[in-house]
C-alpha cells in the first residue's frame, strides 16, 4: 500500500492553544495602534532587526521604482510573473500557514518539498521559522520582520 500525498493532522496544534487567549487580549483596538505600539516598544528596546528593516525598505523601494519600468516589461515576463503568482501563494497559504502553522494535515514530503518551494518563491517567511502567534493581524502577517530571532 503506497502513502497518501496528504492525511489529517492527528494531533492538536498546541501552538495554537497557547497563543490563542493572547490574540483576544488585543482583540478591537486595531491594526495601526498595535503595530505603532510594537513599532514602538521595539525602538524603545533596541530589538528591531535592522537588516531586515533595510531590507524591507530596499525591496519596497524597488518594488515601486520597477512600476516606473512596467510599459518596456516583455509579454512572457509578465505571463510568468503571473504564473508565479497564484504558485506563490499556494505555498504560502497550503504551506506555510495551513501545513506548518496549524498543522491542519500531514504531507508527503514530496508535497512539503513542493511547497516549500513554491513559499521561496513568495520571499516570506521560511517554513522552519514559521509565523509565531502574536496578538494581532499585523504581528502575524507583518510583524515578524521586527524580531531579532530571524536574523
Amino acid at each position: 500500500m503506497t502513502e497518501p500525498l496528504v492525511t489529517e493532522a492527528k494531533s492538536f496544534n498546541r501552538r495554537e492553544a497557547q497563543y490563542a487567549p493572547k490574540m483576544r487580549e488585543g482583540a478591537g483596538r486595531g491594526v495601526l495602534a498595535d503595530s505603532w505600539e510594537a513599532t514602538v516598544h521595539h525602538l524603545k528596546n533596541n530589538s528591531l532587526n535592522w537588516p531586515m528593516v533595510v531590507y524591507m525598505i530596499f525591496v519596497h523601494t524597488t518594488a515601486v521604482l520597477g512600476l516606473r519600468n512596467l510599459g518596456s516589461v516583455s509579454w512572457p515576463t509578465l505571463l510568468w510573473a503571473f504564473v508565479l503568482w497564484p504558485i506563490s501563494g499556494l505555498g504560502i497559504t497550503a504551506g506555510v500557514h495551513r501545513l506548518w502553522a496549524h498543522r491542519s494535515y500531514e504531507a508527503h514530503w514530496s508535497v512539503r518539498l513542493f511547497l516549500m518551494l513554491a513559499n521561496s518563491i513568495a520571499n516570506q517567511v521560511g517554513a522552519r521559522q514559521g509565523p509565531d502567534g502574536r496578538k494581532c493581524c499585523f504581528g502575524v502577517f507583518l510583524g515578524w520582520w521586527k524580531l531579532p530571532r530571524y536574523l
